[in-house]
C-alpha cells in the first residue's frame, strides 16, 4: 500500500514538473514570436477553452493565464502572437496589458487591443492617470499612441489627479508641439497647470504657442504664480513670451476687435 502511494505521489510530481516546463515553453514562444510552437503547446498543456475564456485551476499568477501570455507577446512586440491569442480567446483581459502596451508603443498591436476593447481609450488606472496621460508619459516623447487615443475619442481634460491632466503630462514628458496643438484643438483647456509646467520644463515653444494661439484661463493665478516661475527660469525667451502676454492683456479690447484668440478668461 505504501509503495503504491509513493508511486502515485512520484507520478503526480512528475506531471506537475512536466506541466510547468510546458508552461515555461509557452512563455518562451510568446516572447520569441514562435506561433507554431505556441499552437502546438496549447493542447499539450491541457489548457481548456470554454466560452472563449481560459479555464485554469491554478492561482491568478498561474503562468497558464492568458494575460501572462499576452503580456509577454506585447512586451516583445510580436503582433502575430497577440493576434492569435485575441482570436483564440475572445474574452482575453486586454486591460491587464494596457500599461505594457502604452509603455512599449506599437501601433499595430495597440490597434488590435483597441478593436477588442474600445474602452481602453477612456481607461483610468488606480493611480488616477488616464490612458492618455500614461501614453504621454511613457511614450519617450513620441506622439504615436497619444495621437491614436485622441483620434479615437480620448478626453484631453480627463484626469483623476485634479488639475494635472494630459496636457500638463504631454508638456512635462517632452511630447512635441504638434501633439500639444492637437490636444488643444481637441478641447484641452489651457489652465495654470500646463502653463506652469511649460515654464518649469523650459518649453519656450509651448509657452509661445499658448500666448499666441490659445485662450488661457485662471488669469489672476497666471499673473502671480507663473510670473514668479518665469523670473526664476532666467530665460529671456520665457520673459519675452510672458511680457507679450501681459501687453496683450493691456490691449484686450483691441485684441477682441481683431478676433485674436489669446485672451485670458
Amino acid at each position: 500500500m505504501s509503495s503504491n502511494h509513493s508511486a502515485k505521489t512520484t507520478e503526480a510530481n512528475d506531471d506537475v514538473q512536466d506541466r510547468h516546463q510546458r508552461q515555461q515553453a509557452m512563455i518562451t514562444a510568446c516572447s520569441t514570436g514562435n506561433l507554431q510552437q505556441l499552437q502546438d503547446l496549447f493542447p499539450a498543456t491541457g489548457i481548456e477553452q470554454c466560452d472563449g475564456a481560459v479555464q485554469s485551476s491554478g492561482s491568478s499568477s498561474d503562468l497558464r493565464d492568458i494575460s501572462t501570455l499576452l503580456a509577454h507577446a506585447v512586451l516583445h512586440s510580436h503582433l502575430n502572437i497577440v493576434a492569435y491569442l485575441l482570436s483564440t480567446y475572445p474574452t482575453a483581459p486586454v486591460v491587464s496589458v494596457l500599461g505594457l502596451a502604452l509603455a512599449h508603443p506599437d501601433l499595430a498591436i495597440f490597434d488590435l487591443l483597441h478593436k477588442r476593447d474600445p474602452g481602453i481609450v477612456h481607461h483610468e488606472f488606480e493611480s488616477g492617470e488616464t490612458a492618455l496621460m500614461v501614453a504621454c508619459r511613457d511614450g519617450s516623447g513620441r506622439p504615436l499612441l497619444p495621437t491614436f487615443l485622441l483620434d479615437h475619442g480620448a478626453d484631453p481634460n480627463e484626469s483623476g489627479l485634479g488639475l494635472t491632466g494630459p496636457l500638463a503630462y504631454a508638456i512635462e514628458y517632452g511630447q512635441p508641439l504638434v501633439l500639444i496643438k492637437k490636444m488643444v484643438e481637441a478641447g484641452a483647456f489651457v489652465r495654470v497647470a500646463p502653463v506652469i509646467v511649460a515654464v518649469r520644463s523650459h518649453r519656450t515653444d509651448v509657452l509661445e504657442y499658448f500666448v499666441d494661439r490659445c485662450t488661457i484661463y485662471d488669469q489672476e493665478v497666471v499673473k502671480t504664480v507663473v510670473r514668479n516661475d518665469v523670473e526664476r527660469s532666467g530665460s529671456q525667451e520665457m520673459k519675452q513670451a510672458f511680457n507679450k502676454w501681459l501687453e496683450m492683456q493691456a490691449g484686450e479690447p483691441e485684441m477682441q476687435a481683431l478676433g485674436r484668440r489669446c485672451l485670458i478668461l
